[in-house]
C-alpha cells in the first residue's frame, strides 16, 4: 500500500490516496485503487492523520519537554484561541474552550510540561501539557477543554483547565523552565475589546467566532497578525460538533480561515493625549417647545434629548472602548454618565454624538444619518449652571470636591478634554463657557482647542445639531 499527499495546507489542497498490490498477476483479484481528494475538508483531515502518524514515528517520546534556550523564538506558536466558549444551535451557551498550536520546526517538538498561561492583569495557568506530548512538524495541534466541549476531535481533551478570562490581554506558551516561546495579544487591549481581530462573542445574536493567527512566523503580539474567524456558513465549520455548528465558528485542528480584516488597527483611547479627542457640542438646556434641530415634529424633552458630541481630532482610527463622559456639578463632584462600549471605533476626523435616550426628538431614526450612540439607562438631567463636562480615557470616576479652575484628574491623568459653563462653575479651562438657554453649547472651530472655554465655545442653535 502506498500513499501520496500533496498540498495539504496550501490554497490548492489536493490529496491522493493510492493502494495497489505488488504482484505480477493481472486479473481483477489484484486490482488497486486511487482516490483523489479535492475538497478542503477531506484533504485537511487526511493531512492531519499523517501529521499524527508522523509525530509518533520518531520513537517513544520522552516524558520531559524540550528546553527552549531563547525567549520568543516561536518554535511552536499559538495559532488559534476560542476564549469565549460556544453556542449551541438553539442559542444556549457551552462552556467549552480550545487552543490550537502550530509547530514551525522541521522536526517534532516535545511539549511535555509546557504551560499555556493567560493574563488579565494577573497570570492564570490554563493548562499544562501532559508528559510525552509531541507536536509534529507543520502540525495544527488541538487542545480542548473536556467540559462543555464543542469540537468533535482533539489531540488532547483536558480535564484540568482554568477558564480563559474574557478580559485577557495576552496568552503565552512557556516551556517547562518558564522560557516564553510565544505570546498572543497586545496589552493593555483585551481580547473582548477587538472583535475584528481577537474573536467575537456576540451575546445578542448568539454567535461565537475564534481568534486566528495570520502568519505563523510573525509575532503574535501584533494585533494586525490576528483576525476573527471569517466563516459565514455552518458548513465551513469543520470539527465543530453538529449541535454547535450553526453558531460556533472556528477551524480547530485545521489551517485558519481567510483573513478578512482591512485597513489599519485602531489606536487605543488609553494611548491618547489631551486634545486628541475634543468635546464639540453639549446640549444641556433642551428647548421643549421645538423638535429636531429646533424644527417641528416630535418635541424634544429634557429627560431624553440631552447630548454630548465629540470629535476625533487625529488622523487615525480610535478604539473608544472604556472611555467615559463625566458630569461635574457646581460643587466639583463628578459622576460617570456614559461608558463607550468595548470595541467601539471612531474614524479619523469623525464625530459621534451620545444621546441620553433613544426616544424623543433625537432617536435612532432621526439620527440615522450620523454616528450616534444612546445611553438608554437613566435620564442624565444635565444642568448648565456651574456644570463641567469631561471626556476621560478610562472608567475611573474623577475626584469629588474639586475647587478648580483646572481639573484634578486624580491618579488617572486620563482627561482628554473638558468644558465648564456659567460663572459659578468650579472647574473649567482658563475662563468659563457661556450658559446657553434652549440652545446647545458649540465649539466655534471644531478642531481648535486653545484651552480657554470662553474663547473656544459659544451658544449655537435651538436644540443643537447633533453629529454634524
Amino acid at each position: 500500500m502506498s500513499f501520496l499527499v500533496m498540498d495539504g495546507n496550501t490554497g490548492g489542497r489536493m490529496s491522493f490516496l493510492s493502494s495497489h498490490p505488488y504482484s505480477k498477476r493481472t486479473d481483477s483479484s489484484h486490482d488497486g485503487f486511487t482516490f483523489v481528494f479535492e475538497g478542503l475538508r477531506f484533504s485537511s483531515e487526511l493531512t492531519a492523520f499523517y501529521d499524527s502518524l508522523r509525530a509518533r514515528s520518531y520513537g517513544k517520546p520522552s516524558t520531559s519537554g524540550d528546553d527552549i534556550t531563547s525567549a520568543g523564538g516561536m518554535e511552536v506558536v499559538i495559532s488559534e484561541i476560542n476564549w469565549m466558549g460556544g453556542y449551541e444551535n438553539d442559542g444556549s451557551s457551552d462552556s467549552g474552550e480550545y487552543v490550537e498550536f502550530f509547530n514551525n520546526q522541521s522536526s517534532p517538538v516535545n511539549v511535555s510540561g509546557w504551560k499555556f498561561i493567560c493574563n488579565n492583569g494577573a497570570d492564570a495557568t490554563i493548562f499544562t501539557f501532559p508528559s510525552s506530548t509531541v507536536i509534529a512538524p507543520g502540525e495544527y495541534f488541538l487542545v480542548s477543554r473536556n467540559t462543555g466541549e464543542f469540537v468533535d476531535r482533539a489531540h488532547l481533551f483536558m480535564s484540568t483547565w482554568t477558564t480563559i478570562p474574557d478580559d485577557s490581554q495576552t496568552c503565552r506558551l512557556e516551556d517547562a523552565n518558564g522560557t516564553v516561546v510565544d505570546t498572543a495579544g497586545s496589552a493593555p487591549r483585551t481580547f473582548a475589546s477587538l472583535s475584528s481581530y481577537f474573536g467575537l462573542d456576540d451575546t445578542t445574536n448568539k454567535i461565537n467566532k475564534s481568534m486566528e493567527r495570520i502568519s505563523m512566523t510573525t509575532s503574535g503580539t501584533s494585533i494586525a497578525n490576528w483576525h476573527t474567524n471569517s466563516h459565514t456558513s455552518w458548513n465551513q465549520n469543520y470539527n465543530i460538533d453538529p449541535n454547535n455548528i450553526q453558531r460556533t465558528f472556528g477551524t480547530p485542528g485545521y489551517a485558519n480561515s481567510t483573513n478578512n480584516t482591512s485597513g489599519t488597527v485602531p489606536e487605543s483611547v488609553v494611548n491618547l493625549n489631551a486634545g486628541d479627542i475634543l468635546i464639540t457640542e453639549v446640549h444641556f438646556d433642551v428647548d421643549t417647545a421645538s423638535g429636531f434641530e429646533g424644527g417641528g415634529g416630535t418635541l424634544c424633552t429634557e429627560a431624553e434629548d440631552e447630548f454630548i458630541e465629540i470629535l476625533n481630532n487625529t488622523n487615525k482610527k480610535i478604539d473608544m472602548g472604556g472611555a467615559t463622559l463625566q458630569y461635574g456639578n457646581s460643587s466639583g463632584n463628578f459622576n460617570i454618565d456614559y461608558t463607550f462600549p468595548s470595541g467601539y471605533e471612531l474614524a479619523a476626523g469623525a464625530r459621534v454624538v451620545v444621546v441620553a435616550q433613544d426616544a424623543g426628538c433625537y432617536n435612532s431614526t432621526s439620527l440615522s444619518g450620523v454616528n450616534a450612540l444612546f445611553d438608554g439607562m437613566t435620564a442624565w438631567s444635565l444642568s448648565g449652571t456651574g456644570a463641567t463636562f469631561a471626556l476621560v480615557k478610562n472608567a475611573v470616576d474623577l475626584p469629588d470636591g474639586q475647587a478648580g479652575p483646572a481639573i484634578n484628574a486624580g491618579t488617572t491623568a486620563g482627561v482628554l478634554d473638558y468644558v465648564g459653563t456659567a460663572t459659578n462653575s468650579n472647574v473649567y479651562e482658563t475662563a468659563q463657557a457661556p450658559d446657553c438657554t434652549d440652545q446647545s453649547l458649540v465649539r466655534t472651530v471644531p478642531t481648535t482647542d486653545t484651552d480657554n472655554n470662553s474663547a473656544d465655545f459659544s451658544c449655537g442653535t435651538a436644540n443643537g445639531t447633533p453629529g454634524r
